[in-house]
């Protein structure tokens, strides 16, 4: 819906810990902007980028 991803990665130890890369930071972005304080299962989604090491 937002745009090709590239990877997606969940954490086992910590739950409601995702994950995802995009290709292009435009659908990133359009993403977290559409996404960001939306509820899911009762919680409200806290979206973040992340900037590789």
């Amino acid at each position: 819906q937002y745009g090709d991803i590239r990877a997606l990665y969940t954490a086992c130890k910590h739950r409601g810990f995702v994950m995802i890369s995009y290709y292009d930071i435009r659908s990133a972005r359009n993403a977290m902007r559409a996404l960001q304080n939306k509820p899911l299962r009762r919680r409200k989604l806290d979206i973040h980028f992340s900037i590789p090491k």
